[in-house]
């Protein structure tokens, strides 16, 4: 999110909210619940990864999809490829748990009795562009991420030969925050 939005984010509050400041935090959605929650006063994370912790709001904020990377020259990675040819390919993967790969798509493909061959996963999307341009691996992340990242990298993408779910991005927040002018704001 702070890669794509940060920038104008900032531009934006200089002149509508200037006393306003974000710090950003990683957090892992596992290690959250109604009664630990710290004090934040709100998420911008994919719809389903909070709305497990009853009682939060929410409103949508956008909706992406997922694309698929690899090398420029990766002729393995191709549009219309054969599902079964894509989950063969060494992937690099998104996931929040260290040694379990816990994801979006994953957890679509395990309900369809698929799985993809990880051979590394990580939480952050910034660092799989460089990865994928630089060897056989192949990478799911979201598209409006994937379009900024075209020009620095040597990498193509295509649409994923396997089903993989909209990206619906929400601002969450605890009910006791309905009303903050910051969240107003945003």
């Amino acid at each position: 999110m702070v890669a794509l939005y940060g920038a104008q984010l900032l531009t934006r509050a200089s002149t509508e909210a200037a006393n306003v400041v974000f710090d950003v935090i990683n957090i892992r959605p596992q290690s959250i619940d109604r009664n630990s929650l710290p004090d934040i006063d709100f998420f911008i994370c994919p719809l389903n990864a909070l709305l497990r912790v009853a009682g939060l709001k929410h409103e949508a904020l956008y909706t992406d999809s997922y694309v698929c990377i690899g090398a420029k020259d990766n002729k393995k990675l191709y549009s219309g490829m054969p599902p079964a040819d894509f989950l063969k390919l060494r992937h690099v993967g998104w996931s929040a748990l260290p040694r379990v790969t816990f994801n979006h798509e994953s957890m679509l493909w395990d309900d369809l009795d698929q799985e993809a061959n990880y051979c590394l996963t990580m939480p952050n999307y910034l660092a799989f562009p460089r990865i994928v341009a630089n060897s056989d691996a192949v990478a799911i992340l979201p598209k409006r991420l994937a379009v900024t990242l075209m020009g620095e990298w040597r990498i193509k993408w295509i649409d994923p030969p396997v089903p993989v779910p909209a990206l619906e991005i929400s601002q969450v927040w605890r009910p006791g925050k309905h009303a903050d002018p910051t969240i107003t704001w945003l």
